[in-house]
């Protein structure tokens, strides 16, 4: 298993899991990473990304890669725009094709694959994401028409999009004492954040042998948020 971004938040638990089921797992991530093997690199730097994905590919085939990294995603339409939006959308967008891309032949070659993409369950809108806004529909473009494209070959595709979870990059983007933190909290139908732990079986599950029949999923491990904020 290949997790992007393994060295903190979900993903670490993600990495934790995978190696539980004696599955290989290797982490790339801007930090060293406490479980699994790490492969330190910035992942907004193609080329070293490249570099990183032909050394693990060199071990050996990938067949299950975790896209789970979390970029800062708070910021306003009058803020640093062309930056933060580069940014952003080289974690979540350019990185999940470069890894895609590097996996896939050793996928097709088994006849078995998962992908499964972890971000921001941001969908039907909220302040302070102008920045994410336009690389969230690529990515959900993404998993769909890579579910058409690779479904013949045994290969999955997934999307998984947490609501609050009390990781460090969402609690300093969402301060306890804010009225839109509250706002939120207050939307959530199990009245409490999440926590590593909560979200972390759904890509362990997606990742399984057993799920073959099952691609192109959308989960959203929010506490219900989403069923507030979306139409019937």
């Amino acid at each position: 298993m290949l997790v992007t971004g393994g060295a903190a938040g979900i993903a670490v638990s993600v990495a934790r899991l995978g190696i539980a089921r004696d599955w290989d797992v290797v982490v790339l991530s801007d930090d060293r990473a406490s479980v699994g093997t790490s492969v330190r690199v910035n992942l907004t730097n193609t080329d070293e990304v490249n570099e990183a994905l032909e050394s693990v590919l060199h071990a050996g085939r990938v067949t299950r890669l975790v896209n789970s990294v979390h970029p800062d995603l708070s910021a306003r339409l009058e803020g640093r725009w062309s930056e933060d939006n580069e940014r952003i959308h080289q974690q979540s967008v350019q990185l999940a094709v470069q890894c895609a891309r590097a996996v896939l032949p050793g996928m097709t070659s088994s006849g078995f694959g998962r992908i499964v993409s972890v971000s921001a369950g941001a969908t039907p809108g909220k302040e302070r994401r102008t920045a994410y806004a336009p690389s969230e529909p690529h990515s959900r473009m993404m998993d769909r028409t890579w579910a058409l494209e690779l479904g013949h070959h045994g290969v999955s595709v997934h999307a998984i999009k947490p609501g609050p979870v009390a990781i460090d990059l969402h609690l300093a983007a969402n301060a306890r004492a804010s009225s839109l933190t509250h706002a939120t909290a207050q939307k959530v139908v199990t009245l409490r954040r999440g926590s590593y732990e909560d979200d972390v079986p759904t890509p362990e599950l997606l990742c399984a042998d057993a799920t073959a029949l099952v691609t192109r999923q959308v989960l959203y491990a929010c506490g219900g948020l989403r069923v507030r904020l979306s139409s019937v």
